[in-house]
């Protein structure tokens, strides 16, 4: 999850407190095994069945820890008519009903939750003293069931909030962009190159055999630029960044559609860069500012011919920047662009 989770982070962004707060518990959580199991073998006399013990106990606790966090964080999808087939909800009225039990469970047992983790602990003392010199283990490893039980269901609740429903809605998007229903074995070529994961960007996106490496210089400046930059609209970064117009003294932006690299919902789109004035022409270096769906959102290109030519792939609309070697900034909004399939404007 880290593109995903660095997404959240680079921008200001509702769940980068989660995704802090979810790194930060897996570091303590790491830190915390690496301590007990360091107390465990000095206490063992370095008796290697006591780590093997430790290890299957911590997995089994954070398992189920996680499993009861991930119930818990499940998203609740919005009903919509645009789909021939509508969403099984199956797993969220399972999900309120394993809720509902697990926490009248806990209420109706709650006293009785101490004795159970003494048992859980002592029988597991008792197992690991036979094979390690009869030393007394059940501090350790009643802290540990109750550590990894409770480790295990933030970072399942977490996960769960940060990755189930973005990868859900992202699933639900490609089926409205193919019309609805069960997905053709046409359209796997789609689903392939989109790949709905948690690393990979909500909307597809490919540039083309024309990136051009930068020098050092420039990149450092365009980077620090944009370090600088503050996103005034959630859902389109680089809108009102770059000056707001396609057009700066001489030069000018514009995107045109290019159908041979159109693939499936995904459209080709080849972005330039010009100038009005052949005897001022679009020469060096320009850098392409892009969506933060894509995985580059800065993008180089070196001009020739007096244009800078970038090609991609997209899914739906958004707003790009252009920051040439002089200084020149120009904006397109690509929902200008006119006759383009309706799902690349919504």
């Amino acid at each position: 999850m880290n593109a995903l989770s660095d997404y959240y982070l680079h921008r200001d962004n509702p769940l980068g407190d989660i995704v802090r707060v979810f790194r930060h518990l897996l570091r303590f959580v790491y830190a915390t095994s690496a301590l007990i199991a360091i107390l465990l073998l000095l206490q063992s006399h370095w008796c290697l069945s006591i780590l093997i013990m430790f290890i299957m106990v911590a997995a089994s606790a954070w398992a189920g820890g996680a499993v009861v966090g991930f119930v818990f964080g499940i998203p609740k999808s919005k009903n919509s008519g645009d789909l021939e087939y509508a969403d099984n909800s199956n797993l969220e009225e399972v999900s309120d009903w394993i809720t509902k039990l697990i926490l009248g469970l806990t209420l109706v047992e709650l006293g009785n939750i101490p004795a159970h983790v003494h048992t859980t602990a002592s029988a597991i003392n008792s197992t690991a003293s036979k094979l390690c010199g009869h030393s007394d283990f059940y501090v350790l490893f009643s802290a540990s069931l109750i550590f990894y039980i409770v480790a295990g269901i933030g970072v399942g609740y977490l996960w769960t909030r940060i990755n189930l429903g973005v990868i859900f809605g992202t699933a639900r998007r490609l089926q409205l962009a193919l019309g609805g229903g069960a997905v053709r074995t046409a359209d796997r070529e789609l689903l392939s190159a989109a790949t709905i994961t948690a690393n990979e960007p909500l909307l597809e996106a490919r540039q083309q055999a024309n990136q051009n490496v930068p020098t050092n210089e420039f990149r450092n400046i365009i980077e620090k630029i944009y370090s600088q930059k503050k996103p005034s609209v959630k859902n389109d970064i680089q809108k009102g960044c770059w000056g707001g117009k396609k057009t700066a003294g001489n030069y000018f932006i514009e995107a045109t559609y290019d159908s041979n690299q159109t693939r499936n919902v995904f459209l080709g789109l080849r972005i330039v860069v010009k100038s009005v004035d052949s005897s001022n022409p679009v020469s060096g270096q320009v850098a392409f500012f892009l969506d933060d769906t894509f995985r580059n959102v800065i993008q180089y290109v070196r001009a020739s011919g007096n244009q800078a030519v970038l090609d991609i792939r997209a899914f739906h609309a958004f707003t790009i920047g252009a920051r040439l070697e002089d200084d020149t900034e120009l904006e397109l909004d690509l929902r200008t662009l006119n006759g383009l399939p309706k799902h690349f404007y919504s």
